[in-house]
Order: structure tokens, then sequence, then C-alpha cells
């Protein structure tokens, strides 16, 4: 098919005419993409005092007769290869065409090239600029965040779907609303999906220990006055370096009394599958420690007649029963239990005061330096 002629074309665009027939350039129109390419005249911007490149010795530009604002063409004389012109009217792309494809090198290559560059690092600072309004949000991150704030500091799970949170996180980054929610549900099947990652985890630490696995508990009030269990398990790993992972904080119902303690620990050493692998057990020197040891090696071990093998005191809790028996004597509980109802008698005046002071200056030079502490706290 031949190619219409610019006079024919120009004829057919009347309002485009005039303006584009003073451009006419001498060149062949052509056809690719499915549209015809009509040639035009590169012309200098004499206003600007620029030259004309070299490339328009070796190739023509061309104009979509249909779209004229849409991108230019230039098209090589040589092969008839077309490459892209850019909005800014540079030539990059023509002259990196003839060095690669012709291996002819331009006067103004270095000058476009320094130029591109220049281009090239605008570009990026613009980028770099709009990277501070636009920012990218990692929703697993930030699921673990949030789940890891509400745990650790026992936020409420409806707390998470209150207006002023959701306002709170929308003003430091707009771009969170699509993954925000509102259900308490949401967040508590977070938080157990979490949990049970961090069980199975834990499991496949322990059964892949290469010692047995040693258990140390403490027992404590809480402020609350709930009476609470903690278990630590010591071991070596599979790379042969010891390991202490938190197993449980539970709650003991009724008195601590050494069964109760037994079915709490009963219960988190077959929670953790663990029975197979039981080597000590580490606590204080409480009796009731001693009592639930027992009531263990009944239950997990019951062909051992010496039930001391499986009981370990903890060497922290004897260098502090010794430090105090050193400071304070053989009453040092009865002594403690005196200074605390001193501490907790309402009303208290100045006589009280200085009567618990003597009573610490008794203890010589340990309790002279106590009662210098608690001057320095109590004065404003």
């Amino acid at each position: 098919m031949e190619s219409p002629s610019l006079a024919s074309i120009f004829d057919t665009r009347s309002s485009q005419g005039s303006t584009l027939a003073s451009r006419a350039s001498t060149r062949p129109s052509r056809r690719f993409d499915g549209v015809t390419w009509v040639p035009i005249d590169h012309r200098a911007n004499i206003k600007r005092g620029s030259k004309i490149s070299e490339v328009w010795q070796h190739g023509g530009e061309y104009i979509d007769l249909n779209n004229p604002q849409g991108r230019h063409r230039w098209v090589c004389d040589r092969c008839g290869k077309s490459v892209k012109l850019p909005k800014s009217n540079s030539t990059s792309n023509a002259t990196r065409h003839l060095w690669r494809h012709h291996q002819i090198r331009l006067r103004d290559t270095q000058e476009d090239s320094e130029e591109e560059d220049e281009e090239e690092e605008a570009i990026e600072q613009r980028r770099s600029a709009l990277d501070q309004f636009i920012s990218r949000v990692d929703i697993e991150r930030f699921r673990d965040l949030l789940v890891r704030w509400v745990v650790q500091c026992q936020v409420p799970f409806v707390a998470v779907g209150r207006s002023q949170f959701a306002e709170l996180l929308l003003c430091a980054q707009p771009y969170l609303r699509p993954y925000l929610t509102s259900s308490s549900n949401t967040i508590g099947n977070w938080v157990r999906d979490d949990y049970q990652q961090a069980v199975a985890q834990v499991r496949q630490v322990l059964s892949a220990s290469k010692s047995k696995i040693h258990l140390s508990f403490d027992i404590w009030t809480s402020p609350s006055c709930t009476a609470v269990v903690g278990v630590v398990a010591h071991f070596l790993g599979s790379d042969l370096r010891l390991r202490h992972i938190l197993l449980a904080v539970r709650e003991i119902q009724g008195h601590h009394e050494g069964e109760a303690i037994a079915e709490v620990l009963k219960s988190i050493i077959l929670f953790w599958n663990i029975a197979s692998k039981l080597g000590v057990f580490v606590g204080d020197n409480a009796s009731n420690v001693d009592s639930a040891v027992r009531a263990l090696v009944r239950e997990f071990f019951p062909e051992e007649t010496y039930l001391g093998e499986r009981r370990s005191r903890c060497l922290g809790h004897i260098i502090n029963l010794a430090a105090k028996a050193f400071l304070f004597s053989d009453r040092c509980e009865a002594f403690e239990e005196e200074d605390n109802m001193d501490e907790q008698r309402p009303g208290r005046d100045e006589a009280d005061l200085r009567a618990q002071q003597r009573r610490w200056r008794e203890k010589g030079p340990i309790g002279k330096f106590h009662n210098i502490v608690a001057f320095i706290r109590a004065s404003p």
C-alpha cells in the first residue's frame, strides 16, 4: 500500500495544515504501529540560543497527525528504526541508537550524556522528595507491631476499634486506612495465631534438645493478691548452646501447697510434651517446693525410690539466706515482718519513726546505712 503524500494529508487536516506545512520535510511519510507518521523538519530553539543536534543529519522527526500533541518519533535513515523522543525534546535516545547500532559517535554525544545524567539526577531528586509524601505500607510488620503492643501493654482488644485510635494512626500515615480493623475479634484472632505459631516453634526447639530439660520455678504473689508460678526450661539446644525458655506463668488456685503446685507443673509438662526428657527441678528452699517435687517424681518417675535426686536448690536463694543470716542473725524473717508492719501502720508519728530507726541501728553498720538511705529517699 502506497503511503499518502504530504499534500493529501495537509488537505484533510486544514486546521493544522498551515502550521505543519511550514515544517514539512523532504523525507517520506512512514507507517508503523498501525499509524501513519508524517515527517517534519526539526528546528533549533532560536529564542534559547540552542543549536540543531547532529542526530538530525542521520534521521528525521515524525509526528502522528491524528495526535499532534503526542510523543514525536525519530526515525533512523540507515535502518528505519524509530525511537520515541522525550517530551523534553532531548535527543539522548537517538544518540544512543546511533552509537549502539551504527557505532556513530556524535560530537554532542558527551554533552547529551551530561545533560541526560543531570536530567536523571533531577528525576531521582524529585522521586526522593515524593517518597517523603508517598509512603509504602509494610502491612505484615504493622500487624506484628500492633499485636505486640496489644499483648505487652495489656491493651483491651476493643481499644483497637475505637475511632480515636484510628484517627491517631491515620494522622501519621493516611495509607493505613485499608488495613485498619474495627473488630476486637480480628485482633483476638491475630493474637491467637501468633501464639500458636510461637508454641509450635518452642515445641520444635524443645524436641531438638541435646540434653535433659531441667525446670526451675518460683512462686510469688502479685499486687492484686493473685498467686502465680513461673516455669523456665534450661537445656542444651541443637547447636549445643545453653538455652533458657519461659514455658508458662500460671495462677495457683487455693493455698500454696505442694500438691497444688505439682498439679500446675504437671499440666505445663504435658502441654509441652517434655515428660520423657525431664531432668531436675530447681526451686527455693521452701517446704512446699519439696512436696511439689516429690509429687512430680511419683507421677513421672514411679520407678525411682530416692526422690532427692530430682531436687535441686536455687543457689541465688541460698546466697540470699546466708547474707540475711550474716547481716540480721537468725531472726531475719521476724525482723522483716515487724519492720513491714511498722511501714504499713496508719497514722505513724515521729516517735514511731525513731523507734524503727533504733531497731535498724542495733543491726550495726548495715542498719545505720539503711537509715541513711531511708532518710535520703524520704527527703524532698
